[in-house]
């Protein structure tokens, strides 16, 4: 009998489905308990001498009560096997049975009825023996279906121990009859030895029945009968031959049956070696792959060396367009001072001319300087013609630097993929409804594409905090009906609600940590369940409050609806400025709570760092300092960057652009993160004020912005 000692630990499941030959129920009892029988299910090992082994910890524990997990294992109310569920009282009845075994011996049986049983308590857990016809599973109402060879060979390895187990009864069969045998021959031994001293004392009474015939006639009548035992003993001993040697013929005929199995055994054996061989062929053709790989990835390096130069060229035509820009400026400021200086020559000759009228001066002298007049005139045209023709040069100058500047970004964006630039997660912060077309067919390209509608604060409309009362302050237009059908024709979208703000101006603030963890789980629970979010986004870039504060109520709120089921995932977006007490902060809140948050967010476009960061290669080091030093997993990172101009001070958008491949393939983060949240009209303003536009990737439905 096996007992286990066993500590109860909280843990609810259902139902066991036995559906595999290898393991075994059997009975146990429950330390610590009053109600303390059960049946455990054993995964049984085959040993070598065809005997079988029983794993150290039970895969699980049948009982009709009980629900919680007993020391990792789990506790099942009820067991399937071929379809009939046996549960209640039936299950009672099973653990019954197997107890009133366990008293005699301990019995295990699996889904075929077949029993295994140790036969030496020192070897209960190493060696246990098949048994037969001990156990009907059709009491159960269990239609146990006949055995078939499959797949895994279970109905081959069962007959295998049916031989095993005759051919031991065989041997045990023969053991006995060899000891009867030695037996046998010892009593003929003795009753040898003991003939021997009879044949001595019959010596001896010749002579004394040459005095007295009486005692010869009875030594010859005991003698006959000695002789008479002796040729019955030598019949019994040819008759154990006889047996001995049929007992031998049927251990031949046995063994002849192994040798066929072993035959059978050597043909499966040499299709494994066959299989071998094409194993060994695959692999050489994966490593000619893998050759070719290497091949592709330095014609990868060659290109990436192509796009630098042109990213440098680039660089080159933008600096002479700054310098074709500023003498274009110069030219149009001397061409207005012409217009102005024309202006004044004109107002001064006609007020010469007024002059002239008035005062009645001489025609000759009006003549002559109005003749002068006209050829100053006409010498100021001929210079407006000239600033002219010129500004027209200079302009054809900028088109044509506009036109090489748009065809070396349209060759830059064909040279990139955009699978590399995005990952295989997308994320786009939001606060309207521009997403739904925006990123309809995204999904296509990546493997999973995040809407983050922002925001929902503790604030209310006269920006007054609530204590933890979350309102939503996103687009009213955004409606559950549009999300749910956002979500059903895009598989792979998950719609998140951002809490906290960008700004500064909404600190995460709480007045009494109970009172807010109970009212900002109420509000978040009502705003989720409306609108169908998938989970939420913590966003918060000021924290009034101590770190622990901070780490505790937010951790307990996103743990108490993932406990309820309302979410199903969850996110941190996270500062990039690394050694502030913001940065400190979500580290902590992650430490504490690494399963309930499945993303990590780096936002890098709030950083307020005085000096912009223009160093491609030093944003990938931050990254793997993240992945590496900070206990951030690779799995989990995204990098987060806003496509507005006007956050471009803090790290240029072709920083990000090289960095962002980089990152992605070398598998540092797993996506990209996209701040979108502005209107059409500070698009348009942007579009106005400059010419030279950048394309963002195409996963932006190929939006255009002008830095």
């Amino acid at each position: 009998m096996l007992i286990w000692d066993l500590t109860l630990q909280v843990f609810t499941m259902a139902r066991f489905i036995l559906n595999n030959d290898y393991h075994f129920l059997s009975f146990a009892f429950i330390h610590n308990s009053n109600d303390n029988k059960c049946v455990m299910v054993l995964e049984m090992h085959r040993n070598s001498d065809g005997t079988f082994r029983a794993s150290i910890c039970p895969t699980a524990l049948l009982h009709p009560r009980k629900t919680r997990a007993i020391d990792g294992a789990k506790v099942y109310n009820e067991l399937e096997i071929y379809g009939v569920v046996i549960g209640g009282e039936k299950l009672e009845q099973l653990i019954l049975e197997l107890h009133q075994r366990d008293n005699n011996f301990s019995l295990a049986v699996n889904r075929q009825g077949l029993c295994l049983s140790f036969l030496v308590p020192d070897e209960r857990r190493d060696r246990f023996y098949p048994i037969h016809d001990l156990f009907d599973w059709r009491r159960y109402g269990v239609n146990v279906p006949k055995l078939v060879s499959g797949p895994c060979g279970e109905a081959k390895v069962m007959e295998e121990f049916r031989q095993k187990e005759e051919l031991k009864d065989l041997c045990l069969e023969l053991g006995k009859i060899k000891k009867e045998l030695c037996r046998k021959e010892k009593e003929l031994k003795d009753l040898g030895s003991e003939l021997e001293k009879t044949k001595e004392e019959f010596h001896q009474n010749v002579k004394e029945l040459k005095d007295s015939g009486l005692e010869l006639e009875k030594t010859k009548y005991e003698l006959c009968k000695m002789e008479k035992e002796r040729k019955d003993l030598s019949l019994e001993l040819e008759k154990t031959k006889e047996e001995f040697f049929q007992k031998e013929n049927e251990l031949k005929d046995i063994c002849l049956e192994l040798e066929k199995t072993k035959e059978e055994f050597c043909q499966k054996e040499n299709k494994l070696n066959d299989l071998d061989l094409k194993l060994e062929k695959t692999e050489e053709e994966l490593r000619q792959n893998e050759k070719e790989l290497k091949d592709l990835s330095f014609e990868l390096g060659k290109t990436k060396e192509k796009f630098s130069q042109k990213e440098k060229e680039l660089k080159d035509l933008g600096s002479q367009l700054d310098k074709t820009k500023e003498e274009f400026c110069l030219k149009e400021n001397e061409l207005n001072d012409l217009d102005l200086e024309l202006e004044k020559k004109e107002e001064e000759f006609r007020q010469n001319v007024k002059e002239l009228k008035d005062l009645g001066l001489d025609l000759e002298k009006t003549k002559e300087e109005f003749c002068q007049k006209e050829k100053e005139l006409k010498n100021l045209e001929s210079q407006l013609q000239e600033k002219k023709k010129d500004l027209r040069h200079c302009e054809k100058q900028l088109d044509e630097k506009d036109q090489e500047l748009k065809n070396l970004t349209k060759r830059l964006r064909d040279e990139q993929n955009d699978q590399v630039i995005i990952g295989s997660i997308y994320r786009e912060y939001c606060n309207n409804i521009s997403f739904e077309k925006r990123l309809q067919n995204l999904f296509t390209i990546s493997r999973e594409t995040h809407v983050i509608l922002a925001f929902a604060r503790d604030y209310d409309d006269s920006e007054r905090r609530t204590n933890g009362i979350f309102k939503e302050f996103f687009d009213q237009n955004v409606t559950p009906l549009m999300i749910a059908n956002f979500k059903r024709d895009s598989p792979t979208t998950k719609i998140f609600l951002c809490i906290g703000d960008r700004s500064q101006r909404y600190p995460f603030r709480i007045t009494n940590k109970r009172r807010w963890i109970t009212n900002a789980t109420t509000s978040l629970r009502r705003i989720i369940r409306h609108y169908g979010f998938d989970g939420i986004d913590v966003y918060y870039t000021r924290s009034d409050v101590e770190a622990n504060d901070f780490i505790y109520a937010i951790g307990t709120v996103i743990d108490t609806l993932m406990t309820q089921q309302i979410i199903t995932t969850a996110s941190l977006a996270p500062c990039s400025f690394m050694h502030r007490p913001n940065y400190n902060f979500y580290a902590e809140l992650y430490k504490r709570n690494p399963n309930n948050f499945d993303y990590v967010v780096f936002q890098t476009h709030d950083d307020n760092n005085d000096v912009p960061l223009n160093d491609a290669q030093a944003l990938i080091t931050n990254f793997i300092d993240l992945a590496s030093n900070q206990n951030y997993p690779k799995e989990k990172l995204l990098i987060g960057h806003s496509i507005l101009p006007r956050d471009w001070d803090t790290i240029p958008y072709p920083v990000i652009l090289t960095a962002l491949p980089q990152l992605i393939k070398s598998g540092v983060v797993q996506g990209t993160s996209v701040w979108n949240l502005t209107d059409d009209q500070e698009l348009k303003k942007l579009t106005v004020q400059n010419k030279v536009k950048i394309a963002l990737p195409t996963t932006l439905d190929s939006q255009q912005v002008n830095p």
